[in-house]
């Protein structure tokens, strides 16, 4: 484990999020958490169920990225904010969110 990867161990609450179009609407209530745990497994739960996979992170100089994996399937996400307190995702489609055009979340 890289030290990108020990700094952004934790649970992530979502702080924003933007749909697709106007035809679709969230619920507050409907939004997730994110948990990153230190084995690199990470649970994305929801009010009613959950998905679980594999993640990554690494420093590429102007940036710092996340990677998710779910099934085969990889996500990337940008990490964010002085201290890597922030993972913002566009088009979470790996996360089974069809609507979402981009989630963001903070750790707590």
């Amino acid at each position: 484990m890289n030290s990108y990867e020990r700094k952004i161990i934790g649970r992530y609450s979502t702080s924003d999020y933007s749909l697709n179009d106007s035809a679709h609407y969230l619920n507050h209530t409907d939004l997730p958490y994110l948990i990153l745990n230190g084995n690199k497994k990470f649970t994305l739960v929801f009010r009613s169920n959950s998905v679980e996979g594999t993640w990554s992170a690494d420093d590429y100089g102007d940036f710092t990225l996340v990677d998710f994996e779910v099934n085969n399937n990889k996500q990337e996400g940008i990490l964010l904010g002085p201290n890597l307190e922030i993972i913002k995702i566009d088009n979470p489609s790996v996360f089974y969110f069809p609507s979402l055009k981009s989630i963001s979340f903070k750790r707590k």
